[in-house]
């Protein structure tokens, strides 16, 4: 018997929207431009729901640090990746829960001022 993990995506989803917030974040890339010898910065943004929560200093290590925090992120359209930017925290660490290597369930990121 497998699990239908769309329909526990969608569970996820409406349990974080019921105990979470809004988000939006931010990603910066940028292209070359080879006419003018430049950079090209590039701003995209995508939201999604989660739940804000603290690491307590038992579950620091050498990855987690004093001030780090945690977003547990419904699955969103566009994949959270390292260096994009929430409520002034940039993105350490992805972790995506898809236990069938196809479903997203939840987004696991760690965050650090």
């Amino acid at each position: 018997m497998s699990l239908n993990y769309a329909k526990l995506a969608i569970t996820a989803r409406k349990l974080i929207k019921s105990a979470g917030a809004s988000f939006t974040f931010t990603r910066i890339t940028s292209t070359y431009n080879p006419a003018t010898g430049n950079e090209v910065p590039t701003t995209t943004t995508y939201s999604g729901y989660g739940v804000f929560e603290q690491y307590t200093q038992h579950d620091y290590n050498d990855l987690i640090q004093a001030g780090d925090v945690r977003i547990t992120l419904e699955a969103v359209s566009t994949e959270p990746q390292i260096g994009d930017t929430v409520v002034g925290y940039t993105i350490q660490d992805v972790m995506k829960i898809s236990p069938d290597n196809t479903t997203v369930v939840v987004y696991d990121i760690r965050l650090r001022r």
